[in-house]
């Protein structure tokens, strides 16, 4: 790679990363508001994030914005890539405030092993033997935990498919990050406006009987998934799918960290396995991207 390009692709990593902490500890700020139905919170994400990121690309490039969605093409890519996401946020808002915190980490540590696979199936990327070998790890550290869980894990998958899918969509869309997800929120609009009507409507107290505090952190949620949702859509424009799957488990591993030193979630044998084989994984992952970083070869 050229300077430039090397510079670009370590911004990128790091970003990637960034985004997958800040994932990692979003269970805290949910968690304050666990309280308040789930789908009230997902519409106030999608609604202030929207807000938010409209004002934000008027101000900041109006004629890019007017230009990106008044294109069909563009509302097509972001409507779907819009719809993922909404799924997604939802699946794990509701793993959090009911006690499945777990099950949500699981999914997302299912999450690269789909990111893999789309990465071949999507971009024609291929794994040499060390990626090879450290997927094989991880999906057997996966597998054990998803069998012996006893059941078929529904938040695990859901979570898993829409997010892979979504970073699939917003790589295939290739469009400026700002403007696309703004343009992805406000294609969700029209559901949330009709959220909100039925819920004025059919339980008014949902709205009536927040205080301030949680007027508050709802409003500020959209912000707040806004700013790891622009890194993540910056990142995977500039660094392989396969590697954007790696970086995926930060965010699981401090998902369970939560579920399990502050939530108190019940930590068992099978996930002490889980987590033995797919840090193996990591740790053969770590050493290859060394060795292509400076080049060198074991002999």
């Amino acid at each position: 790679m050229t300077k430039s390009q090397t510079s670009e692709y370590n911004r990128g990593l790091a970003l990637c990363a960034a985004c997958y902490v800040l994932w990692g500890i979003f269970p805290l700020y949910w968690k304050l508001l666990d309280h308040v139905p789930s789908l009230f919170i997902l519409a106030n994400r999608a609604l202030w994030s929207a807000i938010f990121l409209t004002i934000f690309c008027v101000i900041w490039n109006r004629k890019t914005f007017i230009h990106i969605i008044s294109n069909k093409t563009n509302v097509k890519y972001m409507s779907l890539s819009g719809i993922l996401i909404t799924m997604n946020w939802g699946t794990f808002i509701y793993a959090v405030n009911n006690g499945y915190l777990i099950e949500s980490s699981l999914g997302y540590y299912i999450n690269p092993l789909v990111n893999i696979v789309m990465g071949m199936a999507f971009f024609k990327e291929r794994l040499n033997i060390y990626e090879k070998i450290s997927a094989a790890l991880a999906f057997s550290g996966v597998a054990y935990m998803t069998f012996s869980y006893g059941s078929l894990p529904v938040i695990s998958l859901i979570l898993a498919l829409t997010f892979s899918l979504y970073g699939v969509v917003k790589k295939k869309a290739g469009l400026p990050v700002v403007p696309a997800l703004a343009l992805e929120n406000i294609m969700i609009l029209p559901i949330v406006l009709i959220y909100f009507t039925w819920t004025f409507v059919d339980t008014p107290e949902t709205v009536f009987n927040l205080t301030l505090t949680e007027a508050i952190l709802l409003a500020a949620g959209g912000l707040v998934t806004a700013i790891p949702l622009l890194m993540f859509a910056k990142a995977v424009k500039s660094i392989s799918y396969i590697t954007v799957g790696f970086l995926q488990y930060i965010g699981p591993t401090l998902q369970l960290i939560i579920a399990v030193l502050i939530f108190h979630e019940r930590f068992t044998s099978s996930h002490w396995i889980c987590f033995g084989l797919i840090w193996a994984g990591l740790t053969v992952f770590t050493f290859n991207s060394v060795r292509k970083r400076f080049k060198f070869k074991v002999r």
